[in-house]
């Protein structure tokens, strides 16, 4: 049984995907880090309600436990897990230790776009909403 609001949350993921994607490939006065910043919200959106769709509350919102919990329930590509699960070593939440930034490259930028985008189709494929 579905949890109410999924739909709003990859609704959501749908809105900061496509403004991190103009931002990407368009010449923007966003930086690489807050597009990555963005595109870091949507894959929480999407995978959050991802689970929310299938009646499941995430425990958290760690972009690589969100992965692990969506694959005891869902079978997502491998080039998704690959890129996605990345994402996290370029986040320092709630680090104890010393802050020290870390941005990731053009290529890499493009690959979690790509994965991103492969995310997003898997969503809306298996919760059934429409693509925005």
């Amino acid at each position: 049984m579905e949890i109410k609001g999924y739909d709003s949350m990859i609704k959501g993921a749908d809105s900061y995907y496509n403004s991190a994607r103009k931002a990407f490939y368009k010449d923007s006065k966003f930086n690489t880090e807050l597009i990555f910043n963005i595109l870091t919200m949507s894959i929480e959106k999407y995978l959050v309600g991802l689970l929310m769709s299938k009646g499941i509350m995430p425990l958290n919102h760690v972009i690589k436990h969100l992965l692990k919990e969506t694959e005891e329930h869902f079978k997502l590509d491998v080039i998704i897990q690959k890129h996605l699960a990345k994402v996290d070593d370029y986040l320092y939440i709630c680090s104890l230790d010393d802050f020290t930034k870390k941005i990731p490259s053009k290529e890499e930028m493009e690959n979690i776009m790509v994965a991103v985008e492969q995310l997003k189709v898997f969503t809306h494929a298996h919760t059934l909403l429409e693509s925005a």
